[in-house]
């Protein structure tokens, strides 16, 4: 029986050698593989191919929607911008000539042609707005008497002018933004933004007009005129442009009122955007080769009459797509080109890799018979642990009692170095059969067998009586030990015979290793999640951190001298571990050289039982 057991603790020595591959032809099956390999390759390669190209296809379109979609969110962007921008330049002007209006209203001596306070009134008002190339007064007559720019105005009658005529016949009319117009005097176009101002009494005395320059105008929006082509426009509600970019020479003054374009599309809604699919007479805009169509889109500014519209070509909105092309075919060649010389390589290498996919074959075949030697040779080793504990209790026993029969002098008394054989034959006994016990609960574990009887039993009552079994050896060593319970009672779902002897192992270790005049403390309660901790502490030589680790592990004992100083196997640890593991719970292991040992045992809450529940018997 010993030679059985101790064959069966051997294990594979390795696995075999991978087998040369398999000669070409060797079976039908590689034959048939070998011989559909290069269509089935060509097949593949062709599918790539086909996917491939259809993914960059793809790929393009997406990027040229995705170019054309930017591209109007840019340009409706921009118009936004040119809005916000023409509101906040109509409203700075409206504000300037409100407060003017209301300054000459109080003031009599701007029925004065030409007067010098007037006059220095308006220079520091226009040097408030570059974009305003001056501001002139005139009376009720429509007669010049007021201009920034000269101090003595031109004698000039101004009463054809639009803003004069349309202020004077409507006396609740606000801002009025007119008709661009070239000056009589310098022959340069501008745009006049004016109010009627009255005197005390409420009766018209006369026009203020802000002249704006358009070149500084554009200056202000060109900013906002997409690129490529694009173009901007600053409209009257009336369809009569005020500001045209590019080349506003070209387009200043000119009337959109009468197109159809105008009526039917811009002067019917307040903002929005349309795609032009051509440049036909139409259009607000004829963009220079637009045949490929334009993003044309416009918004009212609030507060004002005002329309402004943006517009771009859809080619320079995909100018970087159409940059962008020629990579992407480049890139669809020379991936093809690839593929192809990949292919090409693949193949060559396809005897190679059917003879490796053989030998991987008898290879797994190998490991798996490897796996089941292992598994039969655990059990094995499982069953002569079984059978050996067994054997070996049966005389452990005989020994154990007899010697105690002895020792107690049941049948005579011994001579005083008789008894001492005696009680050393049984301790020896005692200690080999804990051994072994001990050995075989770490197979049983290991090997899955290990079965937990569960029930209610309470913690505090087991550290009482672990206390009391090693009351002796701890006043024999002069060692203080401190229980320290948050209850009287501790109840948790558990072994009650595991938790025994993980509490005993742990207590056993502490007396064994911690030297005399030293202490032990035993704490329990509940942590911040709601588990039992069970900590014992002691003030013994510690355990260096390298090997903390290892002595978690069966039959490990740290250092030499601890060794031969104390008695031991090693299991101690190791098995509360694994007893403890057993219920779902963690030990931990905290210990500093020349500063003691702390070992926490942590139950989950889902273990932990109310408190000063009586014990009740475990179901069948």
């Amino acid at each position: 029986m010993m030679m059985v057991g101790a064959g069966s603790f051997q294990t594979p020595g390795g696995v075999p050698p991978l087998p040369p591959p398999p000669r070409e032809g060797a079976t039908g099956r590689s034959l048939s593989a070998k011989a559909r390999a290069p269509t089935v390759l060509g097949l593949l390669a062709a599918v790539v191919l086909v996917m491939l190209t259809l993914g960059l296809g793809a790929n393009l379109v997406f990027l040229y929607r995705d170019g054309v979609e930017r591209g109007e969110a840019q340009v409706l962007a921009l118009r936004d911008g040119a809005r916000e921008q023409a509101a906040a330049a109509v409203s700075r002007i409206d504000l300037l000539l409100s407060g003017l209006t209301e300054g000459l209203a109080l003031r009599p001596e701007v029925e004065r042609w030409g007067d010098a306070g007037i006059h220095a009134l308006l220079v520091r008002q226009r040097a408030l707005l570059p974009m305003v190339r001056g501001i002139i007064v005139t009376n009720e007559a429509g007669r010049l008497t007021h201009d920034s720019e000269a101090a003595i105005p031109a004698n000039m009658d101004l009463s054809d002018r639009d803003y004069v005529r349309a202020l004077r016949a409507d006396p609740q009319s606000g801002l009025y933004i007119g008709e661009p117009v070239r000056g009589r005097t310098s022959g340069r176009w501008f745009i006049s933004m004016s109010r009627r101002f009255t005197d005390q009494q409420g009766a018209f005395k006369g026009v203020v007009t802000a002249v704006v320059d358009p070149v500084a105008l554009g200056t202000v929006f060109s900013p906002f005129l997409p690129g490529a082509g694009g173009e901007l426009e600053v409209l009257r509600d009336d369809g009569r442009v005020l500001l045209h970019l590019p080349d506003f020479e070209r387009f200043m003054g000119a009337a959109r009122g009468h197109q159809s374009f105008f009526r039917d599309v811009l002067a019917a809604a307040p903002s929005g955007s349309i795609r032009v699919a051509g440049s036909t007479e139409e259009s607000v805009y004829r963009l220079e080769g637009g045949e490929a169509g334009l993003f044309f889109t416009w918004a009212t500014v609030p507060g004002s009459p005002l329309l402004v519209t943006v517009s771009a070509s859809y080619d320079g909105l995909l100018r970087s797509w159409w940059q962008v092309l020629p990579y992407h075919l480049g890139a669809i060649a020379c991936i093809i080109l690839v593929i192809l010389a990949l292919v090409l390589k693949v193949h060559r290498q396809i005897r190679h890799l059917n003879g490796l996919i053989v030998a991987l074959s008898n290879r797994e075949a190998a490991l798996v018979a490897a796996r089941r030697s292992s598994e039969e040779a655990n059990r094995a080793k499982t069953l002569f642990l079984a059978n050996m504990s067994h054997e070996l209790r049966t005389p452990l026993n005989a020994i154990i009692g007899f010697s105690d029969m002895l020792a107690n002098g049941i049948h005579g008394a011994l001579a005083d170095r008789q008894q001492d054989y005696a009680r050393d034959i049984n301790l020896s006994a005692l200690h080999l059969l804990d051994l072994i016990n001990d050995i075989l609960d770490v197979a049983k574990i290991e090997s899955g067998g290990y079965l937990l009887h569960e029930r209610p039993c309470n913690l505090a009552a087991i550290i009482r009586a672990a206390e009391r079994m090693l009351g002796p050896r701890v006043r024999e060593k002069g060692l203080v030990m401190d229980t320290v319970c948050v209850d009287g009672e501790a109840w948790v779902m558990a072994d009650e015979r595991a938790m025994q002897q993980v509490l005993l192992n742990l207590l056993s270790n502490a007396v064994k290793f911690t030297p005399e005049g030293g202490r032990i403390t035993v704490s329990l309660g509940l942590n911040e999640g709601g588990g039992m901790v069970l900590v014992v502490g002691d003030t013994g030589p510690g355990i260096p951190a390298e090997h903390l680790a290892l002595v978690l592990e069966p039959f490990y004992q740290v250092g030499e001298v601890e060794t031969r100083s104390h008695e031991g196997t090693g299991l101690g640890l190791p098995l509360a571990k694994a007893l403890v593991e057993k219920h779902e719970g963690a030990l931990r292991l905290d210990s500093q050289p020349g500063q003691g040992t702390r070992v926490s045992v942590t139950l989950p809450a889902a273990r932990v039982l109310p408190p000063q529940r009586p014990p009740v018997e475990a179901k069948p």
